[in-house]
């Protein structure tokens, strides 16, 4: 599971917030309080390897495997 980094996300967040990920541009978003937070963003590479499901996937589809 991809993981973004903030350093006053989590202090500034209240059980039951709803949040918004966005990971191919390193933002979440607290839905409930509408405050926006930017992150590190994973580089392309790294992106397309969480969007086909992990390293094993990414392979197989490269070498046409499946």
């Amino acid at each position: 599971m991809p993981i973004l980094e903030h350093p006053t996300f989590s202090d500034e967040c209240s059980k039951g917030d709803e949040i918004e990920v966005n990971l191919s541009e390193g933002k979440i978003k607290n839905l409930t309080t509408g405050k926006e937070y930017v992150c590190n963003k994973f580089p392309e590479a790294i992106q397309n390897l969480i969007n086909e499901g992990g390293l094993v996937n990414y392979t197989a589809k490269k070498l046409g495997v499946r």
